[in-house]
């Protein structure tokens, strides 16, 4: 017996898209951090730094410079040949992750992006588009003149549902003692909505975050057109 199949909008167009993968992140505690292994010519770079200087080529698309923990987010597709790695002047941290099948027309699903918030919850976001990515970018910081109950053991976990893709700490002694994490997780997103994430996690104590000093953000990707 044959069906009948009810095509709605959101079928024809996440039919239309392929939902972009995670090719895989790394980080660093330095101004230069290495190219994912895998990466290829087109894909695309999604930067979390702390202060990193924005590169001839990239576009910035957070920046919180104003207070502390100076979270920033910058992006570009990747050249041929793909560099092994990149250098931003003045970044104290960084993770990048690398995204195959981005639209490289309108790579950002969501433009402007929701306000970088300064509490363990990224904002929420709507995809305009089915088959798309949303990256959630976290940092903390500890800004006490000493560590007190916050230290690298308080590893960030990513929100429920989400996918931990790097975390990158770093404990400095000048002008203070202080530990900064910074954190990033991924989602993909089958059909067009509201997504409202919950707060980032606290590997240690297994609570939602907390430090003096936090910045969060949303980023959602589009999906490459078929």
């Amino acid at each position: 017996m044959l069906q009948r199949r009810v095509v709605t909008a959101t079928t024809l167009e996440g039919a239309q898209r392929i939902t972009p993968s995670l090719i895989g992140a790394e980080s660093s505690d330095t101004t230069t951090i290495n190219v994912p292994t895998g990466a290829q010519a087109g894909d695309f770079a999604l930067l979390f730094g702390y202060r990193p200087d924005l590169r001839s080529g990239w576009t910035q698309t957070y920046n919180q410079t104003g207070a502390e923990p100076y979270f920033e987010a910058h992006h570009t597709f990747l050249p041929d040949p793909v560099p092994s790695s990149y250098t931003f002047t003045n970044m104290r941290l960084g993770i990048l992750m690398v995204f195959r099948s981005v639209d490289s027309s309108t790579p950002l699903d969501v433009d402007p992006l929701p306000t970088l918030t300064t509490t363990n919850t990224s904002p929420s976001i709507t995809t305009n588009n089915s088959r798309s990515m949303v990256v959630l970018g976290f940092a903390a910081e500890d800004a006490s003149s000493n560590i007190g109950g916050f230290s690298g053991s308080n590893v960030p976990g990513a929100p429920t549902g989400y996918s931990l893709a790097k975390t990158q700490g770093e404990l400095t002694t000048s002008p203070s003692f202080r530990y900064t994490w910074f954190a990033a997780a991924y989602r993909p997103i089958i059909n067009a909505a509201a997504e409202t994430p919950t707060a980032w996690q606290d590997t240690d104590t297994g609570s939602a975050y907390s430090a003096a000093n936090m910045a969060a953000g949303t980023i959602a990707l589009r999906g490459a057109a078929i």
